[in-house]
């Protein structure tokens, strides 16, 4: 009987380790090229920032978002991109993980896009409102993209997708590029890890960390582009803590909207330190997120090639104030 029970326990082992293996084979994005290999592959107007909206063609606009495990298209954006003439392949192929609203999903198909992608310029000088203004200059593709039919209203480029490239954001021209290598003129901020917790790993994407301290107590902090407005989430937890006084306020992220406190709390990463608005909230999802793009009012790149942020800073400052390009650590 204890030896029928060991060769269940072994059997329940194997299947368990058989279904996770085979979440991972079932990656998205395992193919994409871009059909102009240049250093920059795409230049893209910035059309909103809460939430952050791109516009990858004409009237098509995709949601930025490091969240989602996959990335997204609604049937409409399909449509037209088909109207268009991109090619587009249907596939029988499942697909496990978050979407853009933060829902885990089974799918059972993926839509592989031929997808058009564009290099805007910008004006030299804003125009008499301080808004610099988008031309197009030349086309790019992005072969077999891979994306999953979404009910709703928003497309999205997931972390799937993002992280093959260096995603640099031009904040005063709001311009969002991505890079087939590191772009010139940024230095190091924080380094980003991935997590090695069975529960967050077999899905698509990777889920991206960056480690902070708040008031002198050091987390990581899931790097969320869906979160509206705020910069840190904490939860409710560390706001029962805080001696200042907190005010009433809500939280917007791909769940929907949630109350909030908020407190100016003391932030240090790396070789910076500032004071940053925070919001104490519990929606659900991770209990520690950042949202680097609405932290700082400059240039700044996400670098998963390297598994990096970086800034381009205001002044260039002597080399000894840097730590140099920060490995990547690969477990939290």
């Amino acid at each position: 009987m204890k030896r029928k029970i060991q060769l269940i326990l072994v059997g329940i082992v194997v299947a368990v380790a058989a279904i996770y293996s085979s979440l991972f084979a079932l990656n998205t994005q395992g193919s994409i090229a871009p059909v102009r290999p240049d250093t920059v592959i795409a230049s893209l107007p910035v059309l909103s920032s809460q939430p952050f909206l791109v516009e990858i063609d004409k009237g098509v606009t995709f949601k930025f978002d490091t969240g989602s495990d996959y990335s997204c298209i609604t049937q409409a954006d399909l449509d037209t991109l088909r109207a268009r003439g991109a090619k587009i392949t249907e596939r029988i192929i499942p697909t496990v993980g978050r979407n853009v609203f933060g829902l885990y999903t089974l799918a059972w198909k993926r839509y592989v896009i031929d997808l058009p992608l564009h290099f805007y310029v910008t004006s030299d000088d804003p125009d008499s409102v301080g808004v610099y203004h988008h031309e197009p200059s030349r086309d790019n593709v992005l072969r077999n993209a891979e994306f999953i039919l979404v009910d709703g209203s928003e497309s999205s480029i997931g972390i799937d997708l993002m992280r093959h490239f260096a995603v640099e954001y031009l904040y005063e021209k709001q311009l969002m590029r991505f890079h087939s290598g590191r772009p010139e003129g940024y230095q190091d901020f924080a380094v980003l890890r991935t997590s090695h917790n069975p529960a967050k790993t077999p899905w698509p994407g990777r889920r991206y960390y960056m480690e902070l301290q708040v008031d002198h107590i050091t987390d990581q902090y899931f790097l969320d582009t869906g979160l509206r407005k705020a910069a840190l989430k904490l939860p409710n937890s560390r706001g029962e803590k805080t001696r200042r006084r907190t005010y009433h306020d809500s939280l917007v992220s791909s769940f929907g909207v949630f109350p909030a406190r908020t407190d100016d709390v003391w932030v240090q990463c790396g070789n910076r330190a500032g004071s940053q608005l925070a919001f104490y909230c519990e929606n659900n999802e991770e209990p520690y997120s950042v949202n680097p793009l609405n932290f700082f009012t400059q240039d700044i790149l996400l670098d998963f090639t390297t598994s990096s942020i970086a800034l381009r800073p205001f002044v260039t400052l002597p080399k000894r104030h840097f730590e140099g390009r920060a490995e990547a650590r690969d477990s939290i």
